[in-house]
């Protein structure tokens, strides 16, 4: 996460089912979540917990008294008492199976936490009446067109500031207006219904945009911010044998390799463009497995 989160915390409605999750870089901020959680939702009668220190700590117990809310706390080794352990399993279950279905890393564990609680607090359940949660807690019917519009994980354009802001005179023609992120789930306090959290690729933060589109559109595919498939982003690896214009060297030039030793198994995946053909045309290679010389795998055994 880009806000240094390490650990989560989740709460479920003994009622309703809703589930919110907040990052913490702490236990101790226990205490915040708490806060938020009854400043969003509302006092619960009940806190129910399995009593960790920082459950029943001095100023957790000064909220409660507060508030008039009571407590309860599951025996040790007994989890099972805590209501909440059912959904936090189903939570753990769907976060596994959504960053296996769409790759995300494992750094984005929260990200996509919190996503499967959104989606979990919009969809009817049996033991609800076939009612959400979501209708549950608020009386109301939850609007899902947001949903639809994206995947978790899914390459977006995303709007720059340059193109939002009609005051800003961009570079044309070398500027693009759009920049390259992943949607990684719904802005609920930020902005309109369609307003969503996007990962930049470049400084790998969370930002809030409504002006999104999919970047798997090839037709619609925005050359100037997405690299060809397989090339970096970031680097380029040069042959020895290229020649390099420092003049053409400047603080925006990409990082060069040249005359470098580097491992092969870094090149899988890379592309290239090959030598002109006799009529003009010009191919784009791939390189996909490393191939063994015969001779130097002999003359390696004999030696």
């Amino acid at each position: 996460m880009d806000d240094g989160s390490t650990i989560g915390q989740i709460y479920v409605g003994l009622n309703s089912l809703y589930t919110t999750v907040y990052g913490m870089k702490t236990t101790q901020e226990f205490v915040n979540t708490l806060q938020d959680t009854i400043r969003k939702h509302g006092a619960m009668d009940k806190l129910i917990s399995d009593r960790a220190q920082v459950e029943v700590s001095n100023k957790v117990l000064d909220i409660l008294r507060a508030l008039f809310i009571s407590d309860w706390q599951s025996k040790p080794y007994n989890q099972h008492q805590n209501p909440a352990e059912r959904q936090y399993q189903e939570v753990k279950r769907s976060t596994n199976i959504l960053m296996d279905r769409t790759g995300a890393p494992s750094n984005t564990w929260l990200l996509a936490v919190m996503y499967v609680c959104f989606i979990l607090n919009i969809l009817s359940t049996a033991s609800l009446d076939w009612k959400t949660p979501y209708q549950v807690l608020y009386g109301q019917t939850p609007d899902i067109s947001e949903v639809f519009q994206f995947e978790f994980w899914e390459p977006v354009y995303f709007a720059t500031g340059e193109q939002l802001d009609s005051e800003s005179k961009p570079s044309f023609p070398s500027t693009s207006h759009e920049k390259t992120g992943r949607f990684v789930g719904f802005a609920e306090s930020v902005g309109d219904k369609f307003c969503y959290k996007i990962l930049t690729d470049d400084t790998q933060r969370i930002i809030y945009r409504s002006a999104v589109c999919s970047a798997r559109n090839q037709v619609d595919i925005n050359r100037r911010s997405s690299p060809p498939v397989g090339e970096p982003t970031t680097e380029f690896i040069k042959s020895r044998n290229t020649d390099v214009d420092s003049a053409e060297v400047d603080s925006n030039t990409p990082k060069q390799i040249i005359g470098q030793s580097f491992d092969p198994e870094e090149l899988i995946g890379r592309t290239y463009l090959m030598d002109p053909e006799e009529n003009g045309e010009r191919f784009q290679a791939k390189i996909v497995e490393k191939i063994i010389e015969r001779e130097k795998e002999c003359s390696a055994r004999t030696t």
